[in-house]
């Protein structure tokens, strides 16, 4: 059976969708599937088990890159094409994908922008759930049971990072509203480096080095050798998988690399403002959240009001209960 699987962006969703790819997989007894997403995951998408075929979706020219797209998805017969977007563009890959005589399209239960025209069927479901719950409705849709949650990821190797107990801070996200106040993040970090062997990992993409070099010189250095290190636009998705895997804390704001983490089963300390971590939380039991009241707020807001009601004492006693429980293992 040949599947391919629509899932373009961004990458926390990409994340929460894999257990109801995993179980769709199975459930068709597809040992490979193809994969259509957004040209930046391509490389993240291919550390994923099963996956075959990465087909980029030509987000950034549309119009010049669609024929060579349409011809891509057109090499292979599909008897299942799965869309976990539901936007309009993501029933654009799924519609021009060729199918196999007995073949079908599915849809999300969340598909919006008048995406079902495109779809033979829609999964049904509620909206107020986490959103790998909302992602499962497919496979119960196609009626492929309740198997265990499952993250397929294959992390690449990389060398150890340095410390005895690497912890991983991502300081940044793109919404200033979901952003835990900097000033605080470097009280904790001169707090956590009090405990023995730990070495801090800034991560971020390229235009968070700044904050995170500034991050790692304030926190200076220990008989000569640094005690932290800016990993920001420097490692590549695949590789900061691998990083991730290894660390034995990730603290940061409501993130793809949060759930990242929590998918390769790195324990994790979240902040949370504005959005709410019962939709769009870290899943799993690893996973350890601090939500700040909240007050209606967007998270797009152009300030950090909610979230900096998560006090550094909240969350320099959280992180001690994880490495207490990690480092006692």
């Amino acid at each position: 059976m040949k599947l391919l699987v629509v899932k373009l962006s961004s990458l926390g969703d990409l994340v929460h969708a894999m257990p109801a790819i995993e179980r769709v997989r199975a459930g068709l007894g597809a040992t490979r599937f193809d994969w259509v997403t957004q040209p930046e995951y391509e490389n993240l998408v291919r550390c994923i088990d099963g996956v075959e075929r990465v087909i980029p979706f030509p987000r950034r020219n549309f119009v010049t890159g669609f024929a060579a797209f349409r011809r891509q998805l057109r090499m292979r017969e599909y008897d299942l094409v799965v869309d976990f977007q539901g936007l309009w563009k993501s029933a654009i890959a799924t519609r021009n994908a060729k199918l196999a005589p007995d073949g079908r399209r599915v849809g999300p239960s969340f598909a919006r922008e008048g995406c079902r025209v495109m779809y033979h069927q829609c999964a049904s479901g509620t909206s107020d759930r986490h959103a790998v719950e909302r992602c499962l409705d497919i496979p119960r849709f196609l009626g492929f049971g309740d198997q265990p949650v499952q993250f397929p990821f294959v992390p690449p190797a990389v060398p150890q990072p340095a410390g005895k107990i690497p912890i991983a801070i991502f300081p940044k996200s793109r919404w200033l509203a979901k952003n835990w106040p900097l000033e605080y993040l470097a009280v904790l970090s001169k707090r956590l480096l009090e405990r023995d062997g730990v070495h801090l990992h800034f991560l971020g993409g390229p235009k968070d080095g700044d904050v995170c070099a500034a991050l790692v010189r304030e926190l200076g250095s220990e008989g000569g050798t640094e005690r932290a290190t800016n990993h920001a636009g420097t490692t590549p998705l695949p590789q900061l998988l691998g990083t991730i895997a290894r660390m034995q804390l990730l603290i940061g704001n409501d993130s793809g690399p949060l759930h990242l983490a929590a998918a390769v089963g790195t324990p994790v300390l979240a902040f949370y403002g504005p959005t709410d971590p019962a939709r769009t939380g870290p899943w799993g039991k690893a996973a350890k959240v601090l939500e700040a009241p909240r007050d209606g707020s967007s998270y797009k807001a152009e300030n950090d009001r909610v979230i900096r009601k998560i006090s550094i004492d909240q969350a320099h006693s959280a992180a001690v209960a994880i490495l207490d429980q990690v480092t006692k293992n």
